[in-house]
């Protein structure tokens, strides 16, 4: 499996994430104390944003390390091929 194919399959994956969460949304609650969120009222920021993005974020990273893992087994149970690439690309260039 190739960089390629595992680049294909993560911005598939982004994309289908993407889309779910344009399209169906979930409420989420977390407990913060009492001091951070008077805080957090004092500060201008579209916080649902930032937390959305944070969270999109760590599922790009996971997501990423959990291809990225597959492809390295997958290139583990490939045979390597008695020639380099570079004579492959050579022998092709020739060939036309």
């Amino acid at each position: 499996m190739n960089l390629f194919i595992v680049d294909t399959i993560f911005k598939f994956l982004c994309i289908h994430l993407m889309y779910t969460v344009f399209i169906m949304s979930a409420v989420i609650s977390i407990r913060v104390s009492k001091e951070l969120k008077e805080k957090m009222k004092g500060i201008p920021i579209d916080w649902r944003s930032e937390i959305e993005r944070f969270i999109e974020q760590k599922i790009r990273e996971y997501m990423k390390k959990k291809y990225l893992e597959i492809a390295r087994r997958c290139r583990e149970k490939m045979k390597m091929l008695p020639i380099s690439g570079a004579e492959l690309i050579r022998e092709d260039r020739d060939a036309r």
